[in-house]
């Protein structure tokens, strides 16, 4: 039995720990036993983590660069727990979990790089990444951008990335996906005619909803029935902001604040096309999530996104930060509903052949058993 051990900043709502969750639905009890462990607080996504008898055990430790007592108490945690394999997700887990494994003589350490924020990161980030990289066993790339973003940025050589694409839990989706559009928009009070258009994501500036709003400012014009929808965990006062814009443009009414939610299959199911803005975007499991519902989506054309969408087939795609382009492709589908529907279509069957939970984790297997 392979015991692989977990580590998360928290689990919060968010793709890198949605995609712990799918990956310990789909896991091979038979082969391997969890462990999962959060440096912070446990976060919403834990409550399903535990409804699997996988217990989230906590440091509750703030992260900073100098914090060195994380680092100690990890290695004693790796030591009683003895993990073959250390997964960590994201920065901080990767920094000291890395570090920890080191001492603990953890045999396979894996992380997973899930975005190319190179505004986010400064310079000693890539030079921890890249120091720390002759430690690590594997990194994994959710996309082939964000492995050239390793490559160019940090540094790392070529034979320690894997890219290993994002998975969507099918399951999860599959039970809303026959049912009646008008039935589910009921069951949430969302008006039964009206164009609806929806976007999850955290609500950051380089998530970009600021240009979606500027964009559904002009999509008004013509459809003024609209609505927009915005799932996602505010950070750091963003929501104001856009909150306030679109207040001095006089359609707040129009605009819907969600926050964080666990029935975004449900929402997606209620919506009438699906917008990723992100000015920067490893993958995004969003999107995956909204194709896979057969919904006609509207991207960036951002890094990951490109590796997802075919434009004008499966999606269309627009230059990243460009609100008049995004405009003009959402009143194109808000117009044209045959070709919303095919984009759909093509849409779902791209993501049923690529995106599987199951080819994920065969693939993230071989890598724990250092195939």
């Amino acid at each position: 039995m392979i015991r692989v051990l977990y580590l998360y900043e928290n689990l919060n709502i968010g793709g890198a720990e949605q995609l712990l969750v799918t990956t310990l639905k789909y896991l091979d009890y038979g082969k391997f036993k969890p462990l999962v462990y959060c440096i912070g607080k446990k976060g919403r996504l834990a409550e399903e983590v535990e409804k699997n008898g996988i217990p989230v055990k906590l440091l509750n430790k703030k992260s900073s660069l100098y914090n060195i007592g994380i680092v100690l108490e990890l290695i004693k945690i790796f030591k009683r727990e003895r993990p073959d394999v250390l997964h960590a997700n994201l920065f901080y887990p990767g920094y000291f979990g890395r570090i920890a494994a080191f001492f603990a003589g953890v045999p396979v350490v894996i992380v997973t790089e899930h975005g190319t924020h190179s505004n986010l990161k400064k310079w000693y980030h890539y030079c921890i990444d890249f120091t720390l990289s002759f430690f690590t066993t594997k990194i994994i790339a959710v996309s082939c951008a964000v492995r050239e973003y390793l490559l160019k940025y940090s540094r790392i050589r070529a034979d320690k990335i894997s890219v290993i694409y994002n998975a969507v839990d099918f399951e999860r989706f599959d039970s809303v996906y026959d049912t009646d559009k008008d039935l589910i928009r009921s069951k949430l009070n969302f008006p039964g005619s009206d164009f609806l258009i929806g976007a999850v994501s955290n609500l950051a500036p380089w998530k970009g909803q600021h240009i979606l709003l500027e964009a559904f400012r002009d999509v008004l014009k013509t459809f003024p029935e609209a609505r927009l929808y915005i799932i996602g965990r505010d950070n750091n006062g963003f929501q104001h902001r856009l909150e306030k814009f679109a207040q001095e443009n006089n359609f707040l009414e129009k605009v819907h604040f969600l926050g964080e939610r666990r029935d975004v299959p449900q929402i997606l199911r209620a919506l009438d096309a699906f917008v990723l803005p992100s000015l920067s975007e490893g993958l995004g499991i969003s999107l995956l999530e909204a194709m896979y519902l057969g919904l006609p989506a509207i991207a960036s054309g951002t890094e990951g996104v490109l590796e997802i969408i075919e434009d004008n087939k499966d999606g269309l795609l627009f230059p990243p930060g460009d609100c008049k382009a995004l405009a003009e492709k959402l009143i194109e589908v808000l117009k044209d509903r045959e070709k919303a529907a095919s984009l759909g279509v093509n849409a779902r069957e791209k993501i049923k052949k690529r995106f599987s939970p199951q080819g994920y984790i065969e693939k993230l297997s071989a890598l724990y058993l250092f195939k």
